[in-house]
């Protein structure tokens, strides 16, 4: 068993930070996970702060897909802005 965010979990996990943007008490930090390197997910975190803790934080994670070609005209290739 691995430790992680929550408690422990037989899964291998991989995650990395994609972008943080956010400004006093509200931030969004893009992630993406994967588990036992499955495909990676995507992730969105919302964190509200309280001074220098988080008061809440709300997660939204989701596999990735390719867009059908009729949104081509509005698809656009993910531009990593982590700084690893």
């Amino acid at each position: 068993m691995r430790q992680s965010r929550g408690g422990w979990s037989p899964a291998a996990l991989a995650f990395k930070v994609r972008r943080i943007r956010g400004q006093g008490d509200l931030w969004v930090a893009e992630n993406s996970i994967s588990y036992d390197g499955v495909p990676w997910s995507f992730v969105c975190s919302i964190l509200e702060f309280r001074g220098e803790k988080v008061a809440r934080e709300t997660v939204y994670i989701n596999e990735g897909w390719e867009a059908p070609e009729w949104r081509a005209p509005w698809r656009a290739e993910w531009e990593d802005e982590s700084s690893g």
